[in-house]
């Protein structure tokens, strides 16, 4: 769990990086270049829309909402158990 919290902590850093980074350039004013602008343009929003995902051999994606099913399916679970195993047998 702590990997896959780190993976999307880290994913969220690196957009935000590379927005501000690309923007600080946009802003200062040194590029002349029309082209120059488009292509960190298109650079930001390929980085930016990029899908990080880490996965258990392709099968699977793990991440925070993986981590919260296995904790619903493990309550839900319990609670079966621990139902069935409190009646009383007749």
């Amino acid at each position: 769990m702590f990997v896959s919290y780190r993976a999307e902590r880290l994913k969220r850093v690196a957009e935000d990086l590379v927005k501000i980074s690309l923007r600080n350039v946009l802003a200062s004013g040194d590029m002349n270049d029309i082209s120059n602008i488009i292509l960190i343009n298109a650079f930001t929003n390929q980085i930016v829309n990029r899908n990080i995902n880490m996965s258990a051999c392709g099968f699977f994606s793990v991440n925070l909402s993986f981590f919260h099913g296995l904790i619903r399916l493990a309550t839900t679970y319990l609670i079966v158990v621990i139902q069935y195993s409190s009646k009383a047998p007749k």
